[in-house]
């Protein structure tokens, strides 16, 4: 949420394996993710880590996906 029009976000396992990056271009605040990793395989619950890139900003934190 509170995202920019245009940025790319990282979501990471916890040991720092990338699961996906995801390419946010809209005027809508917020990014959907289908729970799929880039091989497309569903994610497994879990703590994950994000990473979001934005016009030379960074913006990094966690959290858990429950299923």
């Amino acid at each position: 949420m509170h995202l920019p029009g245009r940025c790319t976000i990282s979501i990471y396992t916890i040991a720092g394996d990338l699961v996906r990056t995801l390419e946010h271009a809209s005027t809508d605040d917020s990014e959907d993710w289908d729970l799929i990793n880039g091989d497309g395989s569903a994610v497994s619950s879990g703590m994950y880590l994000y990473y979001i890139l934005a016009s030379g900003q960074e913006t990094r934190g966690r959290f858990v996906l429950a299923r």
